[in-house]
């Protein structure tokens, strides 16, 4: 009899677990818009470097991933002028609420470097880790063209 309720008990608490999981991935939907928004109404570099963890990478379509930070700061003030905006179609969360991804589309526009216009299409995928003050803040940016 007590097995059963220990059974019981635990099933339950897997159901709450998986109920949180839900509000979870509501989190990050609403955080990984909330960083588009702020991409579009303060620009791409501003965005980026607000919602970024300490121990974050990005990975670049060409070269090495850039690791940490103050290198990423580096990176992304580098930018040339341009719009960047992506909408979320998905996320995803750990149990504990402190790790999770969303994916989704971006378009992204500007001038080359010989000047002229480019627009582009492609997905994105930002792994989300809770900081010690309960913000999600994006660890992993991956992004590719098409």
């Amino acid at each position: 009899m007590i097995r059963i309720g220990l059974l019981c008990l635990g099933l339950a608490a897997v159901h709450v677990a998986a109920g949180d999981v839900e509000s979870y991935k509501a989190e990050l939907i609403a955080a990984d818009t909330a960083f588009a928004a702020q991409s579009h109404s303060e620009g791409e570099k501003a965005a980026f470097l607000a919602w970024v963890g300490e121990d974050a990478t990005m990975f670049r379509s060409s070269g090495p991933p850039v690791v940490g930070k103050a290198e990423i700061t580096r990176y992304v003030q580098s930018w040339p002028p341009g719009e960047l905006g992506w909408h979320p179609l998905k996320a995803d969360a750990a149990a504990s609420g402190d790790l999770g991804y969303t994916w989704g589309e971006y378009t992204a526009t500007g001038k080359g470097k010989d000047g002229k216009p480019y627009e582009l299409h492609g997905h994105y995928v930002s792994v989300w880790k809770r900081d010690a003050a309960g913000h999600w803040k994006w660890v992993v940016d991956i992004g590719s063209d098409g």
